[in-house]
């Protein structure tokens, strides 16, 4: 577990975003402040992808210091960031989060 991880860049590297949820929400939701995924992407068809969707937002709902998130000009399913937006909006814990989407390819 990384508890004390307070922000993580994983921007514009070749890590499929359907890879890192479950290490995500097992090491490092509750201290976490900022995930920097810009320009990365799912790679995965959609058969792959489709398992990690209660990953993700099991994620954003079990964060509880997240104040920034960067997605921009990433690949994603429009599924994943819809799950995003409701795991946030779900969160009671978080308040003036802030998400770049900027460029954000959805399909």
């Amino acid at each position: 577990h990384c508890v004390s991880l307070q922000t993580l860049s994983l921007a514009d590297t070749s890590i499929p975003l359907e890879s890192i949820w479950t290490p995500l929400l097992h090491g490092c939701s509750s201290q976490l402040r900022e995930l920097r995924l810009s320009g990365t992407r799912f790679t995965a068809g959609k058969a792959t992808v489709s398992p990690c969707y209660k990953k993700v937002n099991r994620f954003v709902v079990t964060c509880q210091e997240l104040n920034c998130l960067d997605l921009a000009r990433c690949k994603l399913p429009l599924e994943i960031l819809k799950l995003l937006l409701k795991g946030l909006s779900d969160n009671i814990l978080l308040s003036d989060v802030t998400i770049d989407i900027s460029s954000c390819e959805l399909g």
